[in-house]
């Protein structure tokens, strides 16, 4: 049944994933409220961000200031008549030299 509406997910804080032997139901609650009262403030800037980049607000991802660019950009080369993506494979097409990490010249 929940296949049947839209899903906006919710990332929680990497550092709310430790959790200490000793009183962690304490520590569970805390993060766990913290992370309730910022959601309103942090779905309103998702709502923002879909709204800059006229996406659907469920069609952005965790990170949605890198898939609203994303989104702009690829409708940006889309305009001009640019191929986006050409690959037989999920992975893109680097000429040969996709076993390098190009992450490490940046």
């Amino acid at each position: 049944m929940i296949n049947d509406f839209p899903v906006v997910r919710y990332a929680m804080n990497p550092n709310f994933s430790y959790f200490p032997s000793v009183d962690w139901i304490r520590f569970a609650f805390k993060n766990i409220s913290i992370s309730f009262v910022l959601a309103g403030e942090n779905l309103k800037e998702r709502i923002n961000k879909a709204r800059y980049a006229y996406t659907p607000l469920g069609n952005l991802e965790e990170d949605s200031a890198l898939a609203a660019i994303d989104t702009l950009y690829a409708r940006n080369l889309s305009k001009n008549r640019h191929v986006l993506w050409y690959s037989n494979t999920s992975l893109p097409d680097l000429g040969g030299h996709e076993d390098q990490d190009f992450r490490s010249y940046f």
